[in-house]
């Protein structure tokens, strides 16, 4: 086993590692290290994930137990849909279907949108 001393990068203490791969002086730090990294990461994932769930409730509530429904563009930016917050975009020859996890859309004509339960 080494017995050089590391310098742990969330705390700046030099320790002697007890295992070859150990990168912080002890887990409260590793665990700490961590935790706020993923913080920052979940802050900015939690902006996007909650304009999501908003365009997702006005499809369910629109659709209810529909398969489609067709509207007019205008309707939907009235009831506050995000048409640039999408979870995938595909491509059916020259048509371009917008996604929000199970449901679909697709611009009919400039006005008009087709929504779709897949």
């Amino acid at each position: 086993m080494d017995k050089t001393k590391k310098k742990c990068p969330f705390s700046g203490e030099t320790f002697i590692p007890k295992r070859n791969n150990q990168i912080y002086a002890t887990a409260y730090n590793r665990i700490t290290f961590n935790n706020i990294k993923n913080r920052k990461l979940q802050k900015i994932v939690k902006s996007i994930n909650k304009r999501l769930l908003k365009n997702y409730k006005i499809i369910v509530e629109l659709l209810e137990d529909r398969q489609e429904l067709i509207l007019n563009n205008e309707f939907l930016k009235g009831k506050g849909f995000d048409f640039s917050i999408l979870t995938h975009i595909m491509k059916e020859g020259n048509t371009t279907i917008y996604g929000i996890y199970n449901y679909a859309f697709f611009k009919l004509d400039n006005n008009t949108i087709k929504i779709m339960k897949q």
